[in-house]
């Protein structure tokens, strides 16, 4: 599950100009920077710092190299990639509250018509 993960992030992130996993990556270096900064320097945090910019290279390479060779999936492949992702039981809770706010809402600007509507 972990590479159907990064294969969908890869993808978001070729059909954006704003990189979501990118964006994080590049915050969470720079928080950990700053605790390196701003306290005494703890040996884990700077391994995690190295990491995550070990991370974020991969990560970019990997991209160029998709956008480079124009590696783009069939529509059947996404659709399949979402109903996995869907199973996710995370995702599987989170799609059921939108879903009911998405019918609060709709109760809330329905609107009953008369039953006579010829007077």
């Amino acid at each position: 599950m972990p590479v159907l993960n990064l294969l969908f992030l890869m993808y978001a992130a070729c059909s954006s100009k704003h990189d979501p996993f990118d964006i994080i990556l590049t915050r969470m270096i720079d928080e950990e920077n700053n605790i390196c900064l701003s306290q005494n320097v703890n040996y884990l945090n700077l391994q995690l710092v190295n990491d995550l910019r070990k991370v974020k290279c991969d990560y970019q390479i990997q991209i160029n190299d998709m956008k480079n060779n124009h590696r783009y999936s069939s529509l059947s492949d996404i659709y399949k990639w979402i109903q996995i992702i869907r199973e996710y039981p995370m995702v599987r809770e989170q799609m059921i509250a939108i879903k009911q706010g998405q019918e609060i809402i709709m109760k809330q600007y329905e609107y009953e018509l008369p039953n006579d509507l010829s007077k």
